[in-house]
């Protein structure tokens, strides 16, 4: 009888094995998660947080990271101990606010940012917190990130300051679908993509800077011709995000549009023996 029970839990255990990528709700911030199956494979983009993350040590005693009620808990409800990579898209705090803390609670392999981050003033007080063995690696587009997974970097080409012209912009292929990620990255970013990468398409697309106006322009859009087009905000936030002209865009473009103020955490996810998609929302319509 127990070596019955010990089979179907294994055939269980191997039905229930997935590739995921999460668009967490973190606020006003953007942080994006990437498992393949057995986490083999964990990959984080951004993480959220605060502009008040680094204070003198006796302001930062009372305080508690955004990542602490919202990434954090989900990469260890996953069952998650170790990241592959940690790609900070540039040095904004509401995009790389709470490394520190996620490095301190997970085994982070790699630290992937943008060619030229390291001159951001964000960066540099991050990695005087962080421990030395953890490698950082400036990468730009072109290269290629992973060993199941792969993870393309589409940009910067250039060597940026950390800022949000300079931000990591990242394509994957799952399953079939093609996901584009571009942080806070502006028209003349996007534009330089569709230059370098013509043929480029994207099934969902991660929106530049919180639909804001700086980003999304019409001809990106309509190169890559998304299915899906995902804007990570907070509710009723001070920037006015998502702008009218954007979400204007994705309409005349029919994107649905996805929003982690308003659906939460939005997550695609794939079984290893049934690889149909499959569109999990935090807060159902």
């Amino acid at each position: 009888m127990v070596v019955f029970t010990n089979f179907f839990l294994i055939v269980f255990q191997l039905l229930s094995l997935e590739t995921s990528i999460a668009f967490v709700d973190v606020g006003q911030g953007d942080s994006i998660v990437i498992q393949t199956p057995l986490k083999h494979e964990v990959y984080i983009i951004d993480t959220g947080g605060r502009v008040n993350f680094f204070q003198e040590d006796w302001k930062s005693r009372e305080y508690r990271t955004n990542a602490e009620y919202t990434l954090i808990p989900y990469l260890k409800g996953e069952g998650v101990k170790k990241v592959d990579g940690l790609f900070l898209t540039h040095g904004d705090m509401d995009h790389m606010g709470d490394a520190q803390k996620l490095i301190e609670e997970f085994d982070v392999k790699a630290l992937y940012l943008g060619k030229g981050s390291l001159q951001s003033s964000n960066i540099k007080k991050l990695l005087k917190k962080s421990p030395e063995k953890i490698p950082v690696k400036e990468v730009g587009s072109k290269t290629q990130i992973g060993d199941k997974l792969k993870l393309h970097i589409l940009a910067p080409e250039h060597v940026g300051k950390g800022e949000n012209e300079d931000s990591l912009a990242i394509g994957a292929t799952i399953y079939g679908t093609n996901f584009v990620m571009t942080g806070d990255l502006d028209q003349a970013g996007e534009k330089k993509i569709t230059q370098d990468y013509p043929s480029l398409q994207a099934d969902v697309l991660k929106l530049g800077h919180h639909g804001s106006r700086t980003s999304t322009a019409s001809a990106f859009v309509d190169q890559l011709q998304p299915k899906h087009g995902i804007i990570s905000c907070g509710i009723d936030n001070r920037f006015g995000h998502p702008h009218a002209e954007v979400v204007d865009t994705l309409k005349e473009n029919h994107v649905q549009i996805l929003r982690t103020d308003e659906q939460g955490m939005i997550r695609y996810s794939w079984k290893m023996f049934n690889p149909k998609m499959k569109i999990t929302k935090q807060k159902e319509d």
